[in-house]
């Protein structure tokens, strides 16, 4: 079967409607002309809305009996891009793509109001494909049955609701049963179904920023990422599930709180040990498994069927005896029916006997009983059961346990068996046999198998091509307290942190080369325990080790779109770092803080630089210094209000480099591209030498296999303007984003984008350029570079003032004017923004409003107060719109009237007559 013979009805998807049959797809009624291998890519993948399409299948159904290479595919869908939205076909790195527009049957719609994709920077589209990410059950899931109906039901009229109860409950498995079960978009929940892991998190910081990475969504100067991620789910409709929230509950409750009033079609299910406390909170208490009455041999209620079905795991097809079967109840009965105690005790049967069992538990329990008294019975249960199961254990089996609690977030092989054989441990204070016991390195694999089997460890479903490993949070915490109690938390938190720095350091080169995405998604995958090596270094004094494992991070940082969390752990490092720590490592710290501070569009980059530039300086490191210098020179360049300081700093620059050509940092053909990549940003397009600059980044990049990166320098051939036509400037640009395909990159991304908009603009080509722009916005927003997204927000106005949309222009020239203490260069962005807010207030036929808006004084404009940074010194710039809306403005009030305004406005303090422009925007 090919794509031409792809069994699909008319279908509608927003305004686009696609006919397979006359193979014509229509946008508003209207013909768009697409090529017939694009037309066949597209039948596919709507034939399959919302599930994965490989390359592989696009290929047999689109070129059915050819041999073609890939690249067709991907010139395709961004042929496709271009026509529905760059949104509208989601990539999955190394896999295919989804098609994301929720295609229904033509006519199924009709009469009901059709949600059109907003492009405010407040609503960016949610991919249909992306509707949850919900854990894989290891296991099935028993009994629970009114459980689950009821907090359904609680579900559909209540926006937050708790399941509470002690660790090993089942808490955390009845809430993905019945998030699982909310799927289906009947339920309400249309944007989906979002699972957080709070665990692994030991700060309450973090929850937003982990909720955020949910959409990928990041932070900024500008935007906290707690607004980041409010204002992404204040239009949405969707079940957000926060799990094991009980460690970290006041932060918690001080998001959900947030949440629920200013995202009114969110609803949460969290699960923890005690409630929030927030308001409208409806509290559901979760029991133990039903069991049987004493003296009964009933063994169909759940907690007996649950640990029948457990034991079947590591007895398969066993049949009990009447004994046996009453062995197993007396067990049920003395673990009280607890999930987790049930499943520890029935892996046991794989050693005891049904008879075996009950008495050690019996045993087990009377001991607790006379030391635990102040415990709740259901939690004396789990911690008898883990007792139990602890003692069971051989000595190194106990020692590997509490070692692994050290991992947040799960672990591998490798990292068990680098952290766990931790024997020197001189601070160990107790009388534990164990706690001086070795574990061999070799043994690792051994006794790990065995607490796998004995369940106190638990495979990760998923986890391929590496298997992964982790302790359900009740275990890990008990573990953690046997770490504490042995003396070896601080030796083996020490240990794990410099696996995570070697394991990063080894990672980090192929960032940079052909295998970036794999290596950015094995970071991503240790991102948990990566933040907790950091926080162990910095608290141990490993300062040099601690800024060593930051920089190393540095492409991870840029390329994850997390800039802000990389800008953050590197000057914390910074500061708490002294002389005794290597001025080569502080120094190229202090590089990477900057250039990151200069991607997220931040005037600090310019003090990094030059911090790392006198740290340099002084220890004598001349290549170090030369790269700093350059680096200074870039960051001076995109701060803009310095141009007598950016021309010196850049020869100083250029002749260092020439002098000292040596890579201290990466490799040396990487660096050398990235040396000419910092040169292009720094220089203009009128500079002789910049094209040479910019061929050479792409060269070098393309050598060292680094698509990412050569995508930006491909990027900056657009501000080849006067050199290079149009026509290729485009071709440039749309090949950026094709290779992106390969290895996705928000932050280029938006940047091509917000480029390619603008120059599809400016050519005329308004229909693409406003989908690029509206694209740009969104994630350079949620990247936290409000100064760029703010150039984005002013080209998309311009664009619907143009095109009769002054409703839309309004609310994207009021969101810019509301930024304009974070943006940079704030005088020539007030200036262009004021004159679009005049634009179009004239449209609207408020001719007062529109003369006023003209006469702001952008020059008085009190950025620096507000934002911490020097005032910018830049003159406006060019204002095209200026002098048209005031001479139409004279025409229909007359010039001295228009005057009379304009002088009004300039006479009032600037931030003042501001506010009064963003109230008439607003309506």
């Amino acid at each position: 079967m090919n794509a031409r013979s792809v069994s699909l009805p008319p279908v509608q998807f927003g305004r686009f409607e696609l006919r397979p049959a006359q193979r014509v797809l229509l946008d508003g009624g209207v013909p768009v002309p697409l090529g017939g291998r694009a037309f066949d890519v597209l039948v596919v993948l709507a034939a399959q809305a919302g599930r994965l399409v490989p390359k592989s299948q696009l290929l047999d159904e689109a070129w059915p009996g050819l041999v073609v290479e890939e690249g067709n595919v991907a010139a395709q869908i961004m042929a496709l891009r271009k026509a529905l939205g760059s949104d509208a076909i989601a990539t999955v790195a190394g896999h295919g793509y989804r098609f994301t527009l929720a295609a229904e049957p033509v006519g199924a719609a009709e009469g009901a109001p059709h949600a059109a994709a907003s492009s405010s920077p407040a609503a960016p589209a949610m991919p249909a494909a992306a509707r949850h990410n919900l854990p894989a059950a290891a296991t099935s899931f028993v009994g629970r049955t009114a459980e689950i109906a009821q907090i359904t039901g609680l579900l559909q009229t209540h926006r937050l609701v708790s399941l509470l109860g002690p660790g090993g409950i089942g808490k955390t498995r009845l809430a993905l049963q019945v998030a699982t079960g909310q799927l289906d978009a009947r339920h309400g929940f249309v944007d989906g179904v979002w699972w957080i892991e709070l665990a692994p998190l030991f700060d309450a910081a973090l929850v937003a920023a982990d909720a955020a990475a949910l959409w990928g969504l990041r932070a900024g100067d500008g935007s906290s990422i707690e607004q980041v991620l409010l204002r992404h789910l204040a239009p949405r409709r969707l079940l957000l599930v926060l799990d094991n929230c009980e460690h970290l509950r006041e932060g918690t409750a001080a998001l959900v709180r947030r949440i629920l009033r200013q995202a009114p079609g969110v609803t949460l299910l969290a699960t923890s040990r005690e409630s929030l406390g927030v308001p409208g909170e409806v509290e559901f208490r979760v029991g133990s498994l039903a069991l049987p009455a004493e003296g009964s041999a009933d063994a169909s209620g759940d907690a007996v069927r649950l640990f029948l079905e457990r034991m079947q795991a590591v007895r398969p097809g066993a049949a009990l005896a009447a004994d046996e079967l009453a062995e197993v109840l007396r067990a049920c009965r003395r673990l009280q029916g607890m999930p987790l105690a049930l499943e520890l005790a029935a892996a046991r049967l794989r050693s005891l006997t049904p008879h075996e069992l009950a008495d050690r538990l019996d045993d087990s329990f009377r001991v607790l009983g006379t030391t635990a008294k102040d415990a709740l019975p259901h939690q004396r249960s789990l911690d008898a059961a883990l007792d139990w199961s602890h003692d069971l254990l051989a000595p190194e089996e106990r020692v590997l346990l509490r070692r692994l609690a050290v991992f947040a977030g799960g672990f591998e092989l490798e990292a068990a068996e680098a952290v766990c054989p931790v024997d020197a441990l001189p601070d160990a204070m107790t009388n534990d046999a164990a706690a001086h016991v070795a574990v061999p390195v070799e043994s690792v694999v051994d006794r790990l198998d065995a607490l796998v089997d004995k369940s106190l460890v638990l495979p990760l479903a998923g986890s391929a091509p590496r298997a992964r490993f982790h302790l359900l949070e009740p275990t890990r915490q008990y573990a953690l307290q046997r770490l504490r109690a042995a003396g070896e938390e601080h030796a083996v938190a020490a240990a794990h942190a410099r696996h995570v720095a070697a394991f990063v350091a080894a990672i980090a080169p192929g960032l940079r080369g052909p295998a970036q995405v794999a290596a950015r998604q094995r970071i991503e995958r240790e991102l948990g325990n990566v933040r907790v090596a950091l926080r162990t270094l910095l608290a141990q004094g490993e300062h040099e080790r601690y800024l060593r494992l930051a920089f190393d991070l540095f492409s991870f940082w840029g390329h994850a779109a997390l800039h802000v969390e990389g800008l953050q752990v590197l000057l914390e490092g910074l500061r708490a770092a002294g002389d005794d720590t290597p001025a080569a490592v502080r120094a190229r710290a202090w590089f990477a803080a900057a250039e990151l501070a200069a991607q997220l569009s931040d005037p600090r980059s310019v003090e990094h630089a030059r911090a790392g530039l006198a740290v340099a300086t002084a220890a004598g490191l001349p290549a170090e210094a030369a790269r700093l210098r350059l680096e200074l020179a870039a960051s001076l360049h995109r701060t803009g209000d310095d141009f007598e300081a950016f021309r010196r700093e850049l020869d100083a620059a250029e002749l260092a480099l020439a002098q000292h050509p040596g890579a201290p940092w990466w490799e040396p053909e990487w660096d050398a591209a990235y040396l000419h990549l910092l040169l292009v940003s720094s220089e203009w397009s009128a500079h002789p030498q910049y094209e040479a600059h910019q061929q050479a980044a792409l060269q070098g990049f393309e050598r060292a296999g680094d698509v990412a990166m050569a995508a930006l320098a491909l990027a900056y051939s657009a501000m080849l303007a006067g050199r290079l036509d149009t026509a290729t400037i485009v071709g440039n640009l749309e090949r950026t984003m094709a290779m992106l395909e390969s290895s996705p990159s928000p932050h280029i991304e938006g940047h091509g984008e917000l480029i390619l908009g603008r120059v599809l603009a400016a050519r005329g080509d308004v229909e693409p350029a406003g989908r690029y722009l509206a694209s740009a916005m969104r994630k350079l927003i949620d990247l936290g570079d409000v100064n760029c997204w703010s150039g984005a927000c002013r080209s998309l106005a311009a664009i619907q003032l143009d095109r009769g949309d002054v409703g839309s222009a309004c609310e994207h020239l009021e969101a810019v004017l509301r930024a304009l203490p974070q943006v940079l260069s704030t005088t020539a962005a007030a200036a262009q923004a004021l004159d679009l807010a005049a634009a179009a207030l004239l449209a609207q036929g408020r001719l007062d409003e529109a003369a006023f808006a003209l006469g702001v004084d952008v020059g008085r404009i009190d950025d620096g107060a507000r934002s911490g940074r020097p005032r910018s010194a830049r003159a406006p710039g060019p204002r095209p719109r200026h002098d048209p809306v005031r001479q139409a403005l004279a025409q229909r009030l007359g010039a001295e009237a228009v005057q009379r305004r304009v002088d009004e406005a300039a006479a009032l303090p600037a931030d003042a007559a501001l506010q009064r422009v963003i109230g008439w925007l607003r309506g």
